[in-house]
């Protein structure tokens, strides 16, 4: 039995991607000793942020249920404290994070002016210089884009996620399960949005190129 079209085209785009994150990922190879450091702030700022939930939810049932006012002072200046210590954590992480990409980004660039400068003259005859541009600018300021606060945001994002969800369910099982019923559904919304997303933004990088190339041609025949 053959194969259907569509399973092969997925199954080569998905290798290909598997390739190129691999690639990509070897850029990463200095920075041995910082990127532990930056994820060990993503997960101290993802802790704070789950942390905080928890001590206000113990205070309602143990502390101002009781009218235990000392111990609510004590526990409002543990949550200063909490939050100062995860405004700190994600500051370092952002600075971290940027100083890494920063640096990846500009390897990444020499490295791409380099491949091109040995490249034989008939690769610039069948390739559109509007295009290449396109290449060189745009798609690495994606990259930055992608790989510079978003990977780091969404992991912070889901370690918190998962610690509220942990506290909410440590504190009230019935309630907890009952208060996430609401995130399968965001993760499946989310799933669906980031299909639609990914095809735009396929479209988006080919009009751009298109239109660079376009204005290249114009600019170069005027």
């Amino acid at each position: 039995m053959r194969t259907p079209a569509p399973v092969i085209a997925s199954e080569q785009q998905a290798t290909k991607q598997l390739s190129t994150l691999r690639r990509f990922l070897q850029y990463l190879r200095p920075f041995r000793k910082e990127v532990p450091i930056a994820l060990s702030l993503v997960l101290t700022g993802a802790a704070t942020q789950a942390i905080g939930p928890f001590l206000l939810g113990w205070s309602v049932d143990n502390l101002i249920a009781k009218g235990n006012l000392q111990g609510l002072l004590l526990l409002l200046v543990l949550l200063g404290l909490n939050y100062s210590f995860g405004i700190w954590a994600i500051r370092g992480q952002v600075i971290r994070v940027g100083w890494i990409m920063q640096r990846l980004l500009a390897q990444l660039r020499q490295d791409i002016f380099t491949k091109i400068q040995s490249l034989p003259l008939s690769f610039f005859d069948r390739s559109e210089a509007g295009d290449l541009m396109s290449r060189l600018l745009n798609d690495v300021n994606t990259v930055n884009q992608a790989f510079g606060q978003t990977v780091a945001q969404m992991l912070g994002n889901t370690f918190s996620l998962v610690g509220i969800v942990i506290a909410m369910l440590s504190i009230n099982l019935q309630l907890g399960l009952l208060s996430n019923l609401v995130v399968p559904l965001m993760i499946f919304t989310t799933s669906l949005f980031a299909r639609w997303a990914r095809t735009k933004f396929r479209v988006t990088r080919q009009t751009i190129g298109e239109l660079s190339a376009k204005l290249e041609e114009d600019i170069g025949s005027v």
